[in-house]
């Protein structure tokens, strides 16, 4: 996606734009989910997340990593997504939010309680640590 122009960059698919943006499989099903319900039909690249523009003009609902969030109304938030964790975007904002189910909350990032899972990868074969998730280790082996 180098030498863009100042246009924003338009996904082929929700499909892509999760995998460009690493969005945890675990969290797909809930974005679909909701996206449909919404009635999504396009998805951009922005900086940390992927901004999903509504067939009827209302407002633009922004997907991270572990969290989304430009639902209208708590209602909105609840019924598209079936999800118990929503929150107010920012104080007395319109705008509401709901939580992934793998995010990373509580370290840095937005909304209510941490739900972050640990992961566990494979481990070196010559200084048996675990491996980090880019599949290094810090030996020299």
């Amino acid at each position: 996606m180098s030498g863009r122009t100042s246009a924003q960059y338009r996904y082929a698919s929700l499909d892509a734009a999760l995998r460009a943006k690493h969005i945890p499989l675990e969290n797909h099903e809930l974005i679909r989910r909701f996206t449909d319900a919404i009635g999504c039909e396009s998805y951009y690249d922005r900086s940390s997340y992927i901004k999903a523009v509504r067939a009827d003009g209302g407002p633009n609902l922004l997907i991270a990593y572990g969290w989304s969030t430009g639902f209208t109304s708590e209602d909105e938030a609840r019924s598209a997504t079936r999800a118990e964790d929503c929150w107010q975007d920012k104080p007395h904002s319109t705008r509401w939010g709901v939580s992934h189910p793998v995010n990373k909350i509580g370290q840095g990032g937005q909304g209510a309680a941490s739900r972050t899972e640990h992961r566990t990868y494979d481990t070196c074969p010559e200084c048996f640590t675990e491996f980090a998730a880019s599949g290094d280790c810090r030996c020299e082996g």
